[in-house]
């Protein structure tokens, strides 16, 4: 996935600025899996500690409830969030 690949580098490169030693949490559900493993790729490649977690998706009332307390130490967020 050529296209994929540059997009994420785009974004990991020039919106959110990853660099070397930074630690980087992906957050994915299935369904966003493969984007989810490419930006852990590409941030891994740029030298951060790159972690992808993999959660089931939850019901919507509980995940309108906001970011978690403890991802608000986080210096950069990425949410995407699909109504069904």
């Amino acid at each position: 996935m050529v296209d994929l690949d540059d997009a994420v580098a785009t974004v990991v490169d020039r919106c959110l600025g990853v660099t070397a030693e930074e630690d980087v949490l992906v957050i994915v559900d299935p369904d966003t899996r493969t984007i989810g493993e490419t930006l852990r790729a590409v941030a891994g490649a740029r030298g951060a500690d790159a972690v992808l977690a993999v959660m089931d998706e939850r019901c919507h009332r509980r995940h309108r409830a906001g970011v978690p307390d403890w991802s608000r130490s986080v210096r950069v967020r990425c949410l995407h969030s699909r109504d069904h």
